[in-house]
């Protein structure tokens, strides 16, 4: 009986346990490195993404490549190629591959980001550090699903007739941006409240 209690405390702690965010096994200073490797790079991708993009926004695409990414089936996706001509193709085919670059850029960064605000929470017993770490891995998990919505999407540009790709991307689309919102409200609130003096967050 004596054991079964003890063991039923356990789970109980174990249940409890905060939540490591990704980051853990790595020091501060390799954290902060990766911060100062990522940021400029996020923003440099960030302005070459955006030159291209201003190729894209058309009456079928008004917000450009992000249109495209929402197509959702064939026929959209169709209405978008055939109004970019074969030069706008190109465009988004260049913007899609240059993607690999900005989502290894931001998704790992505002992890980071994140993973700190966490710990900056956990240090002095705040309920925010829960959120953070949670909001650390899904940081990484956009980064994954904006990686699978351009293998989609460049399938569309290569001239697969299937619906499933532009569904697919869609589909990676709508999460994808849902976490990146999630974290930035997250460190922006966190940051607000730093400011007002709060420094548990």
């Amino acid at each position: 009986m004596v054991a079964w209690r003890a063991g039923r405390r356990s789970g109980v702690i174990a249940m409890r346990a905060p939540l490591p965010h990704p980051f853990v096994r790595f020091s501060a200073r390799a954290r902060r490195g990766g911060l100062l490797a990522l940021a400029p790079l996020a923003f440099a991708m960030m302005f070459v993404l955006s030159s291209l993009d201003a190729n894209l926004r058309t009456p079928a695409s008004p917000h450009g490549i992000v249109s495209f990414e929402f197509a959702g089936d064939r026929a959209s996706a169709d209405r978008m190629l055939e109004a970019w001509g074969s030069q706008g193709r190109r465009a988004a085919a260049r913007s899609l591959r240059l993607d690999f670059v900005f989502l290894a850029a931001y998704a790992p960064g505002l992890a980071l980001l994140c993973a700190a605000v966490a710990d900056r929470a956990r240090a002095v017993r705040s309920g925010w550090a829960a959120p953070g770490a949670l909001l650390a891995w899904g940081q990484l998990a956009a980064g994954g699903l904006d990686a699978l919505e351009n293998l989609a999407l460049l399938r569309v540009l290569g001239g697969s007739s299937d619906d499933a790709w532009p569904a697919l991307a869609a589909a990676c689309a709508w999460p994808k941006f849902a976490l990146v919102a999630a974290g930035l409200v997250y460190l922006a609130t966190s940051a607000f409240l730093r400011l007002r003096g709060r420094e548990a967050v």
